[in-house]
């Protein structure tokens, strides 16, 4: 069901309407879109049971969530998150007559935080593949979108959004993106390595470069381009000149590469491997904030969890002091 289908109580709509209200100065707009939408499910789900958010009490919550996890196993922790924030603030207003506990996430339900990352190995193969294979435009932007999410570990919308005037070198004629818009509302400049400069160039060369034949919008056979491709201010256009890739189109770049070898990849997944390794292989976590675009370093400590490739190195190194 579709936002524009939902006909909430004038009762819902102003209880989310103050809880979104506090939600201004401590949020991101998309942040709060995000929460708005999932509560938006929940109270749905109470108005097709004819049940009050005032008086409901926490057994409605539980069985939402429980017909969540049925339903749509990969929302479940952000649909906790957008929850728990809710009720908090909405008990603190007074619209509530009970008392919210925490919704907890189920026990098979992991972390996007906690996945078993892919291994150095298995990136090491992946961007090789991508390397050897990017002749067609398409490939190109596959490889400078999977490029820039694994290192410097971009989320995607700061990937989907980045124009083409962020691009630029610094004094000593190193590349970095300039005033990439991060989340919870600060910008940073995010310097490039080598390595991951160089997909995004040789894609930005061939679009200075393209030749025709072009498309027009919607009618693209495969082997033409998209005229606005040429044109448009982001580095990775979309359907039309004014809009960059949409999620979904770089999502499915990004399950398409990895499935070339093996792997079942999306674009977080990418920033974590990306942040897991820069641990393992020693980078100071202050660093490592400042390039991922954390406010805190609390939230780059979730990167010191352990992995099967680091498992395996104890286990080694005991064998080694015992031969």
């Amino acid at each position: 069901m579709s936002c524009s289908e939902w006909q909430l109580t004038e009762d819902h709509l102003s209880a989310l309407d103050a809880v979104t209200r506090h939600w201004e100065s401590l949020y991101a707009d998309t942040t709060i879109q995000g929460y708005r939408t999932r509560v938006k499910w929940f109270l749905a789900y109470l108005e097709s049971r004819k049940q009050c958010l005032t008086t409901c009490g926490m057994g409605a919550v539980t069985s939402f969530v429980r017909l969540r996890r049925k339903q749509a196993f990969n929302t479940n922790v952000a649909v906790n998150s957008a929850l728990n924030r809710f009720l908090s603030q909405a008990k603190e207003l007074g619209l509530l007559e009970w008392e919210p506990k925490v919704v907890e996430r189920a026990g098979n339900e992991p972390r996007v935080d906690q996945e078993e990352v892919p291994t150095k190995v298995e990136i090491n193969k992946l961007f090789k593949h991508l390397a050897r294979n990017a002749i067609t435009p398409q490939l190109k932007r596959q490889y400078a979108l999977v490029s820039l999410c694994y290192n410097p570990g971009m989320r995607a919308r700061e990937v989907t959004n980045l124009q083409l005037n962020q691009v630029k070198r610094d004094k000593n004629n190193n590349w970095e993106l300039m005033n990439v818009a991060r989340k919870k509302n600060f910008t940073s400049t995010i310097p490039l390595a080598h390595e991951a400069a160089a997909p995004l160039l040789k894609w930005l060369d061939w679009r200075l470069e393209m030749r025709p034949p072009f498309s027009n919008v919607g009618k693209n056979s495969g082997k033409e381009i998209p005229r606005h491709w040429k044109t448009s201010p982001y580095v990775f256009p979309g359907l039309s000149r004014r809009k960059p890739i949409s999620y979904r189109q770089f999502r499915d770049e990004v399950v398409a590469a990895g499935r070339q070898v093996g792997l079942e990849l999306h674009p977080h997944l990418l920033r974590h491997c990306f942040g897991t390794h820069a641990v393992e292989a020693g980078v100071a976590l202050p660093d490592l904030r400042d390039v991922m675009g954390h406010r805190h370093l609390s939230s780059t400590n979730r990167y010191l969890h352990s992995t099967k490739e680091g498992r395996r190195k104890v286990g080694e190194a005991v064998a080694k002091r015992l031969s």
